[in-house]
């Protein structure tokens, strides 16, 4: 109803939500109250103007396996509000580049406000709360009055190559007491 293009409620297949806008398409895509439980992460490649809206805490959104909930690509604008995210596997993409619960890969404008993030833990950095990263130096992105919990020893912000940058009025808590697998320590070559 209103002006969102998409209305999705907890057990829609957020995926294909996405996958249906087409190439370079713009979309309001509105998340009701809820927890999103997620299987994978979800992949947004390709779209042009996007803005994603929750009902702050109430839209609660979770993958267990995953490093991120939402990694966008290669879209001209994204603009997140209003939404909690969660990944808990630090490390999971596998590869040098440190991923975030929310990542933005050479997007041209970035909005991210009155978001909560939480990454999980590992023995050495290997993901953030939120992360934007671009091939080559341009583009923007604005962070505001968010709440982030980065993991043990991870990141709560990383920009890579972000011309015009904005972050303020948010806050990076992480936790006083983590509990690390014993195994997972000696499995990771860093530590």
């Amino acid at each position: 109803s209103g002006q969102c293009t998409f209305v999705v409620h907890p057990g829609d297949d957020v995926q294909s939500i996405f996958d249906s806008i087409p190439p370079g398409g713009d979309a309001e895509i509105c998340f009701q109250a809820g927890r999103y439980d997620l299987k994978n992460g979800v992949e947004v490649k390709n779209k042009g103007s996007l803005k994603i809206s929750g009902v702050g805490f109430g839209s609660r959104f979770k993958v267990d396996k995953g490093e991120y909930v939402f990694n966008f690509f290669d879209c001209t604008s994204v603009i997140v509000r209003d939404i909690s995210a969660q990944a808990d596997s630090a490390g999971a993409g596998g590869n040098q580049d440190l991923n975030g619960t929310l990542t933005f890969l050479d997007c041209i404008s970035v909005n991210v406000d009155s978001v909560w993030l939480k990454c999980g833990s590992a023995p050495s950095p290997a993901a953030t709360c939120l992360t934007v990263r671009n091939q080559v130096s341009s583009n923007s992105a604005r962070v505001e009055r968010c709440f982030m919990q980065p993991g043990h020893q991870q990141i709560g912000i990383l920009f890579v190559n972000v011309a015009r940058a904005h972050i303020g009025d948010n806050v990076i808590r992480t936790k006083q007491k983590v509990r690390l697998e014993q195994a997972r320590a000696l499995e990771d070559r860093k530590h």
